[in-house]
């Protein structure tokens, strides 16, 4: 879901229920859960951007992501912990250019990654910068 709350200030939000247990199979043990599977999960975004005077076209965003612990493997018999994790970002908008510094994991949340074959350590705090022109 996402809108314009006022001109400028934009919000995104989203959120999913799911129930991802192995109900019937030959191979795999009936009432586990399925691997990398969280039963729940949160993100809301928001955004503002200075719509006139000196500092048109500034703008910043703050958004928090929620996951549901989730197991690594079927059979199951080790959990990855849920987590919730804070960004941010810094822009400016001008005619045909926009610079952008992204901020990742603001609060160093310790949260775990699950590969095709190991779980690792997600990232820690990151900026991350870009430039863009249109043509």
């Amino acid at each position: 879901m996402n809108g314009e709350i006022l001109p400028g200030w934009n919000i995104y939000a989203s959120a999913f229920l799911s129930d991802p247990i192995i109900s019937k199979s030959n191979d795999l043990p009936v009432g586990d859960t399925l691997r990398n599977s969280p039963r729940q999960g949160v993100s809301l975004w928001t955004t503002y951007e200075i719509q006139r005077g000196d500092y048109k076209g500034l703008g910043f965003g703050f958004g928090l992501f929620y996951v549901d612990e989730r197991e690594t493997q079927v059979p199951n018999n080790f959990v990855l912990p849920s987590y919730v994790r804070a960004d941010a970002s810094l822009f400016y908008r001008h005619e045909n250019w926009d610079v952008q510094l992204n901020f990742k994991n603001l609060f160093e949340t310790r949260y775990y990654e699950l590969g095709s074959y190991t779980a690792f350590a997600g990232e820690p705090f990151s900026v991350r910068g870009t430039f863009s022109i249109r043509f």
